[in-house]
């Protein structure tokens, strides 16, 4: 058996024939990859090709030159915030869960957005998925917020759990964290309670080194 992970540039027939299956599988698995029920082949398409066209960044793994798990990243969209990234759809074909693919696939988008400079990398887990969120911690993300019912399968609600992993840091950025200055800042009324917030927390990420391996669940792993 070979594994190995492919970054494509372009989608063809057959890829698209690949990846369709894998989100198939995993949606009809009950993944919590954004999708309730099966997505059509063209659905597929067309969210890969809009990926390989605005920048995003999609890694799969290859068993045997067939596709079994995927994992994007982007930049998020807006002008301040377009030096941070967010992990989205990280997912393994039920056929080959416990090869430790999740874990290869998110440590290859944490060094990808490392190399294209993003200072801070975002992933979003559905409350329940315990075993995600192990590995998103033994790669040193950090929970920074959950949502409470915010995610709806049916009938069924769940947290929305934030979690971020700090990368590196522009030499030339000047850090204000929470403190009323910078551009745009100002101060509260008179009387009016201060917010109460702790300094910006210096980043611990090292490229490369990462806590040690908790387990390998390989589910999908990110809405």
């Amino acid at each position: 058996m070979q594994l190995e992970l492919r970054w494509p540039t372009h989608l063809d027939d057959e890829l698209g024939r690949q990846i369709w299956a894998v989100v198939t599988d995993v949606v009809a698995d009950g993944g919590a990859v954004g999708w309730t029920t099966p997505p059509s082949r063209a659905v597929t398409d067309a969210w890969v090709n809009e990926l390989l066209s605005d920048g995003s960044r999609l890694v799969l793994a290859c068993r045997d030159g067939e596709v079994v798990a995927l994992g994007t990243w982007s930049r998020l969209p807006a002008e301040v915030l377009a030096h941070n990234g967010e992990i989205r759809r990280v997912m393994v074909h039920r056929s080959a869960r416990g090869l430790g693919l999740g874990r290869r696939i998110t440590t290859a988008l944490v060094e990808s957005a490392t190399e294209m400079g993003i200072e801070q990398l975002l992933c979003d887990v559905r409350g329940n998925n315990h075993a995600a969120i192990a590995l998103y911690r033994s790669l040193g993300f950090q929970e920074y917020g959950r949502l409470p019912d915010f995610l709806a399968v049916g009938e069924h609600r769940f947290d929305r759990v934030r979690m971020y992993l700090p990368l590196q840091m522009d030499p030339a950025a000047v850090r204000h964290g929470s403190r009323a200055e910078g551009p745009g800042a100002s101060t509260a009324r008179s009387g009016a309670a201060p917010s109460q917030t702790a300094p910006s927390p210096p980043s611990s990420h090292s490229e490369g080194r990462f806590p040690p391996d908790p387990g390998e669940p390989d589910a999908a792993i990110a809405t």
